[in-house]
């Protein structure tokens, strides 16, 4: 006999960005409630501000030099500047070509 388990889903909202939230669970039947799992966190964010004083100069024939300071906030609520931002994963950089 196969026993298939369906995820079970629980959804928090209303959360404060910056915030890190920590979660435990225990399952109960007829026989009581067995122990916590090991406790898992997150903390709750959001996409960051636009990178700042972004400049393109000519670098040479055919190359572009492109640099750009960190957001001020990178979606967690914390200010670049007043403390230790949460590491970014990635800068997406796009290039639009006219004329």
């Amino acid at each position: 006999m196969t026993t298939h388990f369906l995820p079970l889903v629980y959804g928090d909202s209303d959360l404060l960005k910056g915030q890190t939230y920590y979660y435990a669970l225990a399952v109960s039947n007829s026989a009581g409630e067995g122990n916590l799992s090991l406790p898992r966190y997150e903390m709750a964010i959001e996409t960051p501000s636009p990178p700042r004083d972004l400049s393109v100069q000519i670098s040479g024939e055919l190359s572009l030099n492109t640099t750009w300071l960190a957001p001020l906030d990178n979606g967690d609520g914390l200010v670049a500047s007043l403390s230790t931002p949460r590491p970014m994963h990635k800068y997406v950089v796009e290039i639009d070509v006219c004329c």
